[in-house]
């Protein structure tokens, strides 16, 4: 795994990836930010990564110019994975938060204190909790109208598409399939 653009642009992600942790391939990773750049410049966002195994997708908004992120998994080893790519690439302790958290609680906890422009979701496909997670999403107080969701799920799961949040994009890989949508408020119309 490499960042693909920006000030870490070329550089590894250093370590054995935890056990479990299912990373979104360079090429995958790369298409969604092409994607996501069509819609918002990444300078200055704050970000949240859901799910955030490696923390590979964050990180690589860090790399683009991204102000902030908070990278969030209920895996301790994904958590200490991430913490020590932080500390290898230098970044420093203002520009990020690491949260032991459920996904799908997270954005509606006191954990959060700043509006999140761009959310990347990626949780294990075999937990199916892809639309808890993207419920808490529409009704959090804390994404605010305009924010972009990507969203990595199995084939196999359905995604279950809240009033407010419009699909702006959608590519399948295998047996993987991503959804970018942007949050509207709900009398908005599609």
């Amino acid at each position: 795994m490499r960042i693909i653009s920006g000030i870490y642009k070329g550089r590894n992600i250093p370590g054995k990836v935890p056990p479990n942790v299912r990373p979104t391939q360079d090429a995958m990773r790369e298409t969604i930010f092409n994607i996501i750049s069509n819609f918002i410049d990444f300078e200055g966002l704050v970000v949240c990564d859901l799910c955030c195994g490696t923390g590979a997708m964050a990180i690589e908004a860090l790399s683009r110019g991204a102000e902030f992120a908070y990278f969030v998994d209920i895996s301790r080893q994904s958590l200490d994975f991430v913490k020590n790519v932080l500390d290898t690439f230098k970044i420093e302790r203002p520009k990020y938060q690491i949260s032991l958290y459920r996904a799908e609680k997270f954005l509606l906890s006191d954990k959060v204190n700043r509006n999140i422009d761009l959310i990347f979701v990626d949780p294990p496909y075999k937990n199916n909790v892809i639309n808890d997670i993207v419920a808490s999403i529409s009704s959090s107080r804390f994404v605010p109208d305009g924010a972009i969701i990507s969203i990595e799920y199995g084939i196999a799961n359905s995604l279950l598409i809240p009033e407010n949040l419009e699909i702006i994009a959608e590519r399948q890989y295998s047996i993987s399939k991503v959804t970018l949508m942007r949050k509207a408020s709900a009398s908005s119309p599609a």
